[in-house]
């Protein structure tokens, strides 16, 4: 029986098919969240119902992305924008999380350009809602700032930090407000390594990393991140066995839990290099082997050679 044959999707099964999602997403279990996106969208999309399918599609591209589907995650979302920018206009709210999602995808592809540019256009879009999420608005000064970090330019990266410290400091969830502020104070050491400032670098990475150790399990890859960046902190500083003994706990964890392709094959080079310095030929050959086998699969090779379509949705005129 075909989707259109069935009856239309109510806000309550809506509703409960997002949360289900977002159970699995939070559970790691892709797969399964994938299934049930692809099955909601062409429910909706069969029915009509093109603000619900726009709304799916932004999802399921970000499943896509942290299930490692690039190509596929990169489709969806083009297709989410180009939904919303046909249904409401250029400059609807609802573009934000999709053009937000597909900037994610570039900057894990390190196309860094794009990313600004959709990251950007997505928080000027929510900034110009009365009735935006602070949430989302403060997530959105930390991607952005990331993208700046990425491309070197520290000083607006380290503005978007600051600024994204004080929104999540105003959330009444004081969950979101330490994952917030661990997130950002990583971001602002990141910026002091850049500035080759290790004292102050080493003060907001070991920050950031009590807060993860507060808010989140041993085997979280989000407190694993914050381990192996401390870990960098020491192999820039020359300290080679202490960095080791970091990425030795990092590694065991990503190996395990997974988390965020771009930052392991970061995090994989780091520790290269810290085991070729230390003369542990063996490990290093390993380590670049499981580099490379990364890199042939990551959203950088994925996407880097399509032709990007930046422009599947317009700005509005200034």
């Amino acid at each position: 029986m075909s989707a259109a044959s069935q009856p239309a999707m109510t806000f309550a099964q809506y509703n409960h098919l997002m949360r289900q999602v977002l159970d699995l997403a939070n559970q790691r279990d892709y797969a399964q969240a994938s299934r049930l996106l692809e099955a909601g969208a062409l429910d909706t999309g069969a029915h009509g119902q093109q603000d619900r399918e726009a709304t799916i599609l932004s999802f399921l591209g970000s499943v896509y992305q942290r299930a490692g589907r690039y190509a596929e995650s990169e489709e969806v979302l083009n297709r989410s924008i180009n939904l919303w920018t046909r249904l409401k206009g250029p400059d609807a709210a609802d573009l934000v999380g999709p053009l937000a999602n597909l900037g994610a995808l570039y900057f894990d592809a390190g196309q860094f350009t794009h990313a600004e540019q959709l990251i950007s256009r997505a928080l000027q879009l929510q900034l110009s809602d009365p009735h935006a999420d602070s949430k989302m608005t403060a997530m959105l000064l930390t991607n952005l700032g990331s993208v700046y970090f990425a491309e070197e330019k520290s000083d607006e990266a380290q503005a978007k930090a600051e600024e994204a410290l004080q929104k999540f400091s105003a959330l009444p969830d004081p969950i979101d407000a330490k994952e917030g502020a661990a997130r950002n104070y990583a971001l602002l050491g990141a910026v002091s390594l850049q500035k080759h400032e290790l004292e102050q670098a080493e003060k907001f990475l070991k920050t950031a990393l009590a807060i993860w150790e507060s808010v989140a399990t041993p085997d979280d890859p989000r407190r694993a991140e914050a381990v192996a960046n401390v870990g960098i902190l020491y192999s820039t500083a020359g300290s080679f066995e202490k960095a080791e003994a970091f990425f030795k706990e990092a590694d065991a964890v990503f190996q395990s839990a997974g988390g965020n392709d771009a930052y392991i094959r970061h995090f994989l080079a780091e520790y290269y290099a810290v085991e070729q310095k230390l003369g542990r030929r063996k490990e290093a050959k390993q380590l670049a082997k499981r580099l490379q086998q990364r890199s042939n699969s990551s959203a950088e090779s994925m996407i880097s050679r399509n032709v990007v379509d930046v422009h599947s949705f317009q700005f509005a005129k200034k």
